[in-house]
């Protein structure tokens, strides 16, 4: 798991962490990784009362990667249903 920019907090509640461990490594499975765009800074633009400066919301990256040359990565459709259903008994 990565983030964009330097700037993109990661101070989680550590359930969010793990499941973005988890989903992290089903990325890995298909050949990409995961992007975190917006976590827990206070220089993002979401509402004064947002989660993510609770630590508990994020904003990950998420777009076709066969289009990038990565055919063997699920479309995002794809990808959102597998996680899903992996994650009713995670």
């Amino acid at each position: 798991m990565r983030v964009k920019t330097f700037s993109v907090r990661l101070e989680l509640n550590s359930t969010l962490n793990d499941f973005l461990i988890w989903v992290d490594a089903k990325y890995r499975e298909w050949g990409d990784e995961l992007v975190v765009t917006s976590g827990s800074e206070h220089t993002a633009r979401h509402s004064f009362t947002s989660l993510h400066y609770a630590g508990c919301a994020v904003d990950v990256r998420i777009w076709n990667e066969a289009e990038h040359g990565r055919a063997q990565v699920p479309s995002p459709e794809d990808q959102l249903e597998a996680l899903k259903i992996e994650a009713a008994t995670y």
